[in-house]
C-alpha cells in the first residue's frame, strides 16, 4: 500500500530515476510544464470571465482568460510540429507508433469520467446491464459527439494533426526558409482576416485549418531560431498587442454588455502573436542542446510532469469538478472562499475571485501530481498518460 501522508514533491521527485535523454531539447520539457499550468488556469478562470456582468474580478480574469493563457494549447501543437515534422518516416510506421500512445489513454479517461459521471450524477446504485450499457456504451456516445467534457477536442484534434504530420512533413522539409515563411504569412494572415470578417466573401472559402498553422510555425521556430531583433521585436509586439486585445475586448464586452471574445480567438493575429512570444523566449531561455543527463530534483520534477502533460490535460477538468462540486463533508471550495471542516469548527478565508482561480489551479496542478506519482509508481502510467 501507498502511504501518501507525507507525499511532498521532493518524494516526488526523489522517486524518478536518472535517465539518459539523447537528442532532447531542454525547452520543450519547459514549455509542456508551463503550457500545462496555464491551461489549467484557463479551465479555472473561464467561469469568471463569462460573467461579462459588472463584477469587478472580470478585468483580471480577462486578462489571464485572454494574453495570460490563451495560447497554451497552440503552444502544445507547435511543441508537436517541432518534434514531429522534421523526421522523414513511412506514414504507417509513424501511425504505429504514436496512435496507440494518444488513443490508449483517451479511450481509459472516456471511461473514467463516464463512470463518474453516470455513477455519481446518475443512479448511486445501478445494476450490472446498465453500467456496461451506460459506461462503456454511452460514454464513448457522449465522446464522439463531443458531449463528454469540454477538453476531449483536444484528442481529435492531435489525431486530425498526426494522421497529415507524414505528408506535411515531407511538404515543409522541401520548403526553403523563405518560402516557409511565405507559408506561414499566408495563413496567419487569411485566417486572422476571417476571424475579424467572418463574412468576407474573398477568404470565406479558403480552407487552411489554424491548428495546421500552428504545427508548422512550432516546425519553422525549432528550425530556424529567430535572431536577437527578431525575438524583441515579436516582444514588444506580444505586449502591445496584450495590452490592446485586454482594452477591445473590455469595450465590446464590459462597457457593451454582451459576450464576444473575438480579440482571444485562438486563429487571429493576437493569440499567433502570443503563442510565438512564449515560444521563442522559453527557447530562448531554455534552449541548452543535447541534455546528457537530468541532474538536480527540479529537473527531475520538469522532466515527471512534462512526460505526463498530456495525461494532466486529459484529467485536470475532473479533478476541478471534484474539487468544486463534490459536496464533502470535510471541506468547501469555490474560487471566493475556501472553508475547513474540523470536527466541528470551520476554518477558512474568503478571497477575490480571481485570486481563487489561481489557488484552485495550483491545488489541481498539485494533486495531479500526486495522482501521476501513485500511478507511475504502481505501473500504470502507459495507460493513463
Amino acid at each position: 500500500m501507498i502511504e501518501l501522508k507525507n507525499l511532498s514533491c521532493t518524494s516526488i521527485v526523489s522517486y524518478i530515476s536518472p535517465v539518459i535523454i539523447m537528442k532532447k531539447q531542454i525547452y520543450v520539457d519547459y514549455l509542456r510544464v508551463i503550457a500545462t499550468f496555464a491551461v489549467i488556469v484557463w479551465h479555472c478562470t473561464s467561469n469568471i470571465y463569462y460573467q461579462f456582468g459588472p463584477i469587478e474580478e472580470w478585468m483580471p480574469a480577462s486578462i489571464t482568460f485572454g494574453p495570460l493563457v490563451r495560447w497554451s494549447v497552440p503552444v502544445f501543437i507547435m511543441i508537436s510540429g517541432a518534434l514531429l515534422l522534421g523526421k522523414e518516416e513511412d506514414p504507417m510506421t509513424f501511425y504505429k507508433k504514436r496512435f496507440t500512445r494518444i488513443l490508449i489513454p483517451a479511450a481509459i479517461w472516456i471511461l473514467i469520467y463516464g463512470s463518474i459521471k453516470y455513477l455519481h450524477f446518475i443512479l448511486p446504485y445501478p445494476s450490472v446491464p446498465n453500467i456496461f450499457k451506460k459506461v462503456i456504451l454511452e460514454s464513448f456516445g457522449l465522446f464522439f459527439t463531443n458531449q463528454l467534457s469540454y477538453h476531449f477536442y483536444f484528442v481529435s484534434l492531435i489525431l486530425g494533426l498526426y494522421l497529415l504530420c507524414p505528408f506535411i512533413s515531407r511538404m515543409v522539409r522541401g520548403l526553403s526558409k523563405s518560402q516557409l515563411e511565405l507559408f506561414l504569412l499566408i495563413g496567419i494572415t487569411l485566417l486572422s482576416v476571417r476571424v475579424f470578417y467572418q463574412n468576407l466573401f474573398l477568404v470565406d472559402n479558403f480552407q487552411l485549418g489554424g491548428n495546421l498553422i500552428f504545427f508548422v510555425l512550432g516546425y519553422y521556430l525549432h528550425t530556424y531560431p529567430p535572431t536577437p531583433k527578431f525575438r524583441w521585436t515579436l516582444y514588444i509586439s506580444a505586449i502591445v498587442l496584450a495590452i490592446l486585445s485586454v482594452w477591445l475586448t473590455y469595450r465590446k464586452e464590459y462597457v457593451g454588455m454582451a459576450h464576444d471574445d473575438t480579440f482571444y480567438k485562438t486563429h487571429g493575429i493576437f493569440v499567433f502573436v502570443f503563442s510565438s512570444a512564449v515560444y521563442v523566449l522559453i527557447h530562448q531561455l531554455f534552449s541548452t542542446g543535447i541534455e546528457e543527463k537530468p541532474d538536480g530534483k527540479f529537473r527531475k520534477l520538469i522532466l515527471f510532469i512534462s512526460s505526463n502533460s498530456y495525461g494532466f490535460f486529459l484529467a485536470h477538468p475532473l479533478i476541478i469538478n471534484i474539487l468544486l462540486f463534490s459536496k464533502s463533508r470535510f471541506y468547501t471550495l469555490t474560487t471566493s472562499n475556501f472553508t475547513l471542516h474540523l470536527g466541528g469548527k470551520d476554518i477558512g478565508f474568503t478571497m477575490n475571485n480571481q485570486v481563487g482561480a489561481y489557488f484552485l489551479a495550483t491545488l489541481v496542478f498539485f494533486i495531479l501530481c500526486i495522482c501521476f506519482y501513485v500511478a507511475r509508481k504502481i505501473k500504470l502510467t502507459k495507460y493513463l498518460t
